[in-house]
């Protein structure tokens, strides 16, 4: 069967650090592999990748990639059927008035929406768009016997792990069980993806340390923060890929497209010492230790983290870290359920420092419940994270995301208002430090842009002064288009946009 899959266009900002990144489409490229081992016929549009440097002006954002009307106008004609990603809320608008031309294209082909924000709210994307299917959850056994079963001319309104209309209303099917054979799974195909454009573009979602490739080694998250909708999305099952099986793929990647930089996306990698040592000894025993070198951008947890395992992974080629406290006070980590021991990840964070690793702390300001005694809290473990040799810290601002224990909270409080354009674009800039939306009474959107202006200042103030040649390098290598870590890379992003954009932006 002929099956068109697509990574729409994204939505961009100048001051977003989100939109700075821009890599392959690893979850799109693990569906497509999973259709392609079952013998179906895969097109594959990069809405993104195809044209990097594009940027169209959507009103107050731009589009980055392809415009709609590119995408509707490159899908083959004989495809049966079109899927499409939407990982992010705030893409959701764009990507609704994509799936209409599509219908419009195409009006007896069935489309498919899978991802993040799909899963979150299955039933009001049916409601409001032209989708006339939604994959919830994991995506690899849900498409493949999804296209089966229209292949055969049969109907898969009760298919486990999607959502349809019955009747004409929106329906929820069964959860389908979490894929335990993760290494059954075929590795991603990425022959119809644009990868050298990505690579060369060199924006990954950690630092720039060289030809930088995506990579998945677990899978799911074993803890329930309020505020995060994997538990929704992928439950609370932790499952790891074989050690060997992982570096194989780097290998392969390594012969391939040359890639010497491993960016692992994984929602919580760390999770097991004896895995995390197993693979670093696997890397060593390969001879690639000096050869390669690895990131955890998305974050990490510490708990799992002492002397034996950051030697390991400095042995085997790991450069950077992000650690995810969110929060300095107490209070605020137990209604958050961050299950986190701060003392710890300090001590893991020394170390790290020993081992010449970069790491990044992530925090967040202005949760619902937070007051301003916890924002102070925060900033103090700020100047400690400086004053250990944290190389960066992002802060956002709170926004709740659909589905989540934080969200269900404040709809029952009726402080979530209708779902709408407005409110997905409000959440998009959360991690906007210049234009931040407060969700807190107690803060207005103002103060939440100075408390977070004023923690960056706080903590590269001190950092600078304590280690002043950081400051002295980052001239250095932004003057020379060069971005050993994330922050280097968003100002290297931004700086680039400017030259593109042929407008002011926002």
């Amino acid at each position: 069967m002929k099956v068109t899959m697509i990574q729409a266009p994204q939505m961009v900002t100048l001051s977003n650090y989100l939109t700075t990144v821009a890599i392959p489409p690893l979850g799109l490229a693990y569906i497509t592999a999973a259709l392609e081992q079952a013998d179906h016929e895969v097109q594959f549009i990069d809405g993104v990748g195809e044209d990097l440097t594009r940027f169209s002006p959507r009103g107050d954002y731009f589009l980055r990639g392809l415009t709609h009307e590119d995408v509707v106008s490159r899908v083959a004609s004989d495809t049966r059927l079109i899927c499409i990603g939407c990982m992010f809320t705030p893409q959701w608008p764009s990507i609704r008035g994509l799936l209409q031309m599509l219908k419009d294209a195409f009006p007896t082909v069935p489309i498919v929406v899978g991802g993040e924000h799909a899963s979150a709210l299955p039933e009001y994307i049916l409601e409001t768009s032209t989708a006339d299917y939604v994959v919830i959850g994991e995506g690899e056994e849900t498409i493949v016997e999804l296209v089966g079963t229209l292949e055969k001319g049969q109907s898969p309104d009760l298919l486990a792990g999607t959502a349809c209309r019955l009747d004409g209303k929106p329906h929820r099917n069964l959860p389908r069980k979490r894929i335990k054979a993760v290494d059954d799974l075929p590795w991603p195909s990425w022959e119809q993806i644009p990868v050298e454009a990505y690579i060369s573009y060199n924006q990954p979602h950690g630092a720039a340390l060289g030809r930088s490739f995506p990579m998945l080694a677990t899978r799911g998250c074993p803890y329930r923060c309020s505020y995060c909708s994997s538990p929704q999305m992928w439950t609370t099952k932790w499952v790891s890929r074989n050690v060997e099986n992982v570096v194989d793929e780097m290998q392969h990647y390594m012969e391939v497209y040359n890639a010497n930089d491993f960016h692992f996306e994984d929602l919580t990698a760390i999770v097991r010492k004896d895995w995390i040592i197993d693979f670093c000894k696997e890397i060593v025993n390969r001879g690639l230790g000096d050869k390669l070198t690895w990131q955890l951008p998305s974050g990490t947890r510490s708990e799992a983290i002492d002397t034996e395992v950051m030697t390991w992974m400095s042995r085997a080629g790991a450069k950077t870290l992000s650690y995810a406290p969110e929060s300095g006070s107490d209070r605020m980590l137990k209604l958050i359920r961050k299950k986190i021991n701060v003392d710890h990840m300090m001590s893991a964070a020394r170390d790290a420092v020993k081992c010449k690793m970069s790491l990044q702390a992530n925090f967040v300001l202005g949760h619902h419940e937070e007051t301003f005694r916890d924002i102070l809290k925060t900033y103090k473990l700020l100047l400690r994270c400086a004053w250990v040799g944290f190389t960066e810290v992002h802060l956002a601002c709170f926004y709740p995301l659909p589905n989540t224990e934080d969200w269900e909270k404040m709809k029952a409080k009726g402080k979530i208002p209708e779902y709408s354009d407005d409110l997905f674009r409000t959440i998009f800039q959360g991690a906007d430090p210049l234009r931040p939306v407060s969700w807190n009474e107690k803060f207005s959107d103002r103060q939440m842009q100075i408390f977070i202006l004023f923690g960056y200042s706080l903590f590269y103030g001190t950092s600078w002064i304590l280690r002043p040649w950081r400051l002295v390098k980052m001239i250095y290598h932004l003057a020379t288009g060069q971005a050993t870590n994330k922050t280097e890379r968003i100002l290297k992003e931004s700086f680039r946009k400017v030259r593109y954009l042929q407008q002011p932006a926002l």
